[in-house]
């Protein structure tokens, strides 16, 4: 019940957008002042968070510690994009698995790897019903975007992944389309990028008002919030701008309502034209079939 999205910029950042809607397993909630919905993982690289707000904290704090200690023991790591999305799957894997032997395994004093190496010992019927709920067992839907800039493919450029949770966890890389969408809104957020013809190509500010544009329109999606944060990745190594503090939301606010109050004028103006054209072609009512 949220939506973030994250856009490529002139073929050099990221613009990254979210509302501050936060999801719990029974509960949705925009809380009043900061929400932490955007992490940052390494120098230009972050991780824009939807879904079920506890596995994602549990999953930020579970990166962090492997994250801290390559830090300490070689400060001039560099990561990719993509190793940083590979270490999500690692860690969501790992939170997966330690749900799985609390709610099935832990009754029978076993864990997952117990089981697998001793399953030979027991009936039949026993390993069939334990690795069917194993099969079913769904995690809390999620889903994350890791978005920034490093030199993966020799130059300094900016890469988005787009990785989502549930009976089974999939990883998609959106470099070629230049943009992903996550939450209750990111269809109606994706429709205004494909209706722009948007490319990782556009300038900083035609890729940041389609972007606030298409988390406006997200709103109209149950769970979406009112409230809006944004944000720019890269792209000088270390650079993170929150952009509340240099844009007027008001004015951006005023510019969104005028183009939808257009749109509507222009559209009320061909309804009554198709009305116009439509006189008399085809009758009023529909004919009534016996």
């Amino acid at each position: 019940m949220t939506v973030c999205i994250a856009a490529i910029y002139n073929n050099g950042g990221v613009v990254a957008v979210s509302d501050k809607m936060l999801s719990t397993t029974d509960a949705t909630f925009e809380p009043d002042g900061d929400c932490k919905k955007i992490f940052r993982l390494f120098k230009t690289i972050h991780a824009l968070n939807a879904g079920h707000v506890g596995l994602q904290a549990e999953i930020m704090q579970s990166m962090a510690i492997p994250l801290i200690s390559i830090h300490n023991q070689n400060p001039q790591k560099e990561f990719t994009v993509v190793e940083l999305a590979d270490l999500y799957v690692e860690h969501y894997n790992q939170a997966k698995r330690q749900r799985i032997n609390n709610s099935i395994f832990a009754q029978y004093n076993l864990d997952l790897d117990l089981f697998l190496a001793r399953q030979k010992e027991f009936a039949d019927i026993f390993t069939r019903d334990l690795m069917d709920q194993v099969a079913r067992f769904q995690m809390p839907e999620t889903a994350t975007i890791i978005a920034g800039v490093d030199k993966s493919a020799g130059v300094l450029e900016p890469h988005i992944y787009c990785i989502k949770g549930g009976y089974d966890i999939s990883v998609e890389c959106c470099d070629a389309v230049g943009y992903a969408t996550i939450g209750s809104g990111a269809r109606l957020a994706e429709a205004q990028f494909m209706q722009a013809n948007f490319t990782r190509h556009f300038e900083l500010p035609k890729a940041l008002f389609l972007s606030y544009l298409a988390k406006r329109h997200a709103e109209k999606a149950p769970g979406v919030g009112k409230e809006t944060e944004m944000f720019l990745f890269g792209p000088d190594p270390d650079s993170i701008q929150g952009l509340q503090s240099v844009l007027d939301y008001k004015k951006l606010d005023e510019m969104h309502n005028e183009i939808v109050s257009q749109t509507a004028a222009k559209t009320d103006q061909m309804y009554v034209k198709t009305i116009e054209f439509l006189l008399n072609k085809v009758p009023e009512r529909p004919r009534k079939f016996s």
